[in-house]
């Protein structure tokens, strides 16, 4: 019985266990089975999403997955977008992949042409040139990844051939448009300037085309041509966009404000650009157009997106806010140009309540939009509107009877400027430091669109401001509109006290001539490398030191010290200082108890021997760095010069002086006038005498430690040739 019992009770455990198992062994099948046959995809216009095995798990390592993805509309090719992609790595010299990899074969096997390879956080996007891709996984790295999800698509690729006399047409249906200018041919004139024209046309007159620059370089420099995109069919529409090569992308999308748009690109012969665009057209019509229910629109990265308004309208025609949203953050940093009003060029001319933009922001809570405010509008540089909202949600609502209206939009990584007015104040005993604006301490590279403007102040309402500005702009450009500026007083409309221009590398130091200066920097879309970095420093009122400062020394001892110690001390600054004794039979002694100077000396105080009556003075010397030296005169006055230059500076200096009759100061004079012009001399006999007491003192000490050695090696012989003698008896 007892074995029967335990032969079923192991069979259905057996049993039991395997129905757990089953699951398990499944789930592994399904995860790594995709090495053993070749996973087919029909793609439709709705398009799709690939998944690695497991995603977003790790996907298992000797894996070999493949799919074949094949268009099932005629005439249309397919493309691939990475939405999330973590695959092995990546060597940043070179750019090759190592360890696991993600190829997409442009055909049906693994010998057609390799469209791209990704690996790494590689999010490139792919397009293919023929109806079918196939796509594979090869996984090899003893690290686990978590994968991928890849967007798949169909589009239509567009002839890239023109003959510089006709405008293309280019028809815009469901699927999106790429056109790839990487190598433009001229059917005419291969040997004249060209002109290559696309008219964007959307098949329904309700919708309105969109353009995304996928890709760009800078080998269409601006003396070889460039290229424009208008707002409507002809080149006499309102243009959007004109550009030519710069370090920096140009725009991410253009929203144009109708249904119809044109692409224009203009080279020089033999000129060679690579340049690929989106075209695709999107619902102009919404069921709701109010705060509750509105269009939403996701800006990318830090290049500019254009909209042009109506962006879109209800049933009965009227125009919707726009709410803006940040694809990357939670915060949306954003700054907003308005560019054109009626196809005219905006301007600051309208006061805020006659604006044809409200731009507010608000932040959210449980997806519902809190009360939004106004953000104020500011005037850059004088010229049209720019907004500089920060918000969870930015919504952006034109004035109901404006028919037209083209916004710049500029997502900003940081927001630390972004066209605010600061408020700081200049410490006098340290420096303060601004340093904008920084990406980040890695990269070297200062931020685009910024606008910072700093009002500081100093300390005291008699104090000045001492500015110090350095740095480098616009190194990978010839030119560019960055600027620094520094103003004498509390806005941009005071006297200019510092402007970089078109300088490459700052260096400043100016001094206010009141208690405020406004210190600005302003940098345009271009991307550079460089960095700016100011500092600023309150300084007593200058006219402190004019004329000569002329001070009696009694018998006891007084202090004498530079304006602002232990503060700093100004720049661009000279002083004279002229001690005399009281009776004219005595001479002056000078201690320097303290000196916070430049080391390189182009901070020093000199010292005379005489006074500014009018005598011949001779020079004893200076001193400068943290040198602390003594002085005694011949005569019955000393004057000193303390002169700064316009770089760094420090605390500056403390001395003491007193006046003491000649009898008891001759020898000491002597002695310490020749030790401050040679200091190296001053002390050689002290050294050297003690320097011998020392030598003396160290070979006693090696004589009495030998001697103490050779004991001890005498004592221990003698022992273990009596414990031998002791054991052999």
């Amino acid at each position: 019985m007892a074995a029967a019992a335990c032969k079923r009770y192991c069979v259905w455990s057996s049993v039991a266990f395997l129905v757990l198992l089953l699951p398990v062994l499944l789930t592994d099948a399904q995860v790594s089975g995709c090495k053993r046959h070749v996973m087919h995809i029909n793609v439709t216009s709705s398009g799709g999403v690939l998944y690695s095995p497991g995603y977003p798990e790790e996907y298992p390592d000797s894996e070999l997955c493949t799919w074949l993805l094949t268009s099932r509309e005629v005439g249309k090719v397919l493309q691939l977008r990475p939405l999330d992609l973590r695959v092995g790595r990546k060597v940043n010299q070179n750019g090759l992949c190592v360890g696991d990899v993600l190829t997409a074969y442009d055909g049906n096997n693994t010998k057609s042409r390799v469209l791209h390879t990704w690996c790494g956080g590689d999010e490139s996007v792919a397009h293919s040139t023929k109806d079918s891709v196939l796509l594979q996984l090869v996984t090899n790295d003893q690290r686990r990844y978590r994968g991928f999800a890849i967007k798949y698509s169909l589009l239509t690729l567009s002839d890239n051939t023109c003959d510089g006399t006709f405008v293309k047409t280019i028809p815009l249906e469901k699927s999106a448009v790429v056109a790839d200018f990487s190598s433009p041919v001229w059917t005419f004139f291969p040997n004249l300037p060209g002109t290559c024209s696309w008219r964007l046309v959307a098949d329904d007159v309700t919708s309105h085309v969109v353009i995304d620059l996928e890709k760009f370089d800078n080998g269409l420099l601006c003396e070889d041509g460039n290229f424009s995109i208008y707002d409507g069919p002809e080149t006499t529409s309102p243009e959007v966009v004109r550009w030519c090569a710069r370090s920096a992308k140009p725009f991410t999308s253009v929203y144009l404000s109708g249904s119809q748009g044109l692409v224009v690109i203009r080279t020089r012969p033999n000129v060679t650009s690579s340049l690929r665009f989106k075209f695709y057209t999107r619902a102009k019509l919404y069921r709701s157009c109010s705060l509750q229910q509105m269009p939403t629109l996701e800006l990318k990265g830090e290049e500019p997106t254009f909209i042009g308004f109506p962006f879109a309208v209800n049933s009965s025609g009227k125009s919707c806010p726009v709410r803006l949203l940040s694809s990357q953050t939670l915060l949306l940093w954003a700054r907003i140009d308005v560019m054109e009003v009626e196809g005219q060029p905006a301007t600051c001319n309208r006061s805020l309540t006659g604006s044809p933009l409200a731009v507010l922001q608000a932040n959210e809570t449980d997806g519902n939009i809190n009360v939004p405010q106004l953000v104020p509008q500011s005037c850059w540089r004088g010229d049209h509107p720019v907004y500089w909202p920060v918000a969870e949600s930015v919504i952006i609502s034109p004035a109901k009877n404006t028919k037209r209206l083209l916004l710049k939009v500029t997502p900003a990584r940081h927001g630390a400027c972004h066209g605010r007015v600061l408020h700081r104040v200049a410490p006098s005993d340290e420096a303060l430091a601004i340093r904008h604006p920084a990406l980040s301490s890695r990269d070297f590279k200062y931020s685009r669109n910024a606008w910072c403007r700093y009002v500081i102040g100093g300390e005291s309402p008699t104090d000045h401001v001492l500015s110090r500005v350095e740095g480098e702009l616009c190194e990978l450009e010839e030119s560019c509109d960055d600027y620094v500026r520094i103003y004498d007083g509390t806005s941009t409309d005071s006297p200019l006290l510092y402007d970089s221009g078109h300088e490459n590398h700052l260096v400043a130091y100016v001094i206010s001539t009141g208690r405020y200066v406004t210190y600005e920097v302003v940098t345009d879309e271009k991307a550079n490398r460089g960095f700016i970095q100011a500092s600023f420093n309150s300084v007593p009122v200058m006219d402190l030191c004019n004329g000569v400062k002329n001070i009696k020394a009694a018998r006891h001892a007084q202090n004498l010290s530079s304006i602002n110690y232990p503060q700093y001390y100004p720049v661009n600054y000279i002083c004279q200082y002229c001690i005399s004794a009281e009776n004219p039979n005595d001479v002056i002694h000078i201690n320097v108890i303290d000196s916070d100077l430049t080391y390189s000396c182009a901070d020093a105080v000199e010292v005379f021997d005489g006074s500014d009556s009018g005598t011949a003075m001779e020079y004893l010397g200076r001193f400068c760095g943290r040198d602390t030296p003594s002085f005694v005169s011949k005569q019955a006055g000393l004057c000193l010069l303390f002169r700064s230059d316009p770089s760094l500076h420090g605390r500056g200096w403390l001395l003491s002086y007193h006046a003491a009759p000649p009898s008891s100061a001759d020898t000491k004079s002597a002695e310490r006038v020749v030790a401050t012009a040679l200091p190296s001399l001053s002390a050689s006999s002290s050294s050297s005498s003690s320097a011998g007491t020392e030598v003396i003192v160290l070979a006693v000490l090696l004589a009495l430690v030998t001697i103490a050695l050779i004991v001890l090696i005498v004592v221990f012989v003698l022992k273990t040739r009596q414990q031998r003698q002791q054991m052999a008896v």
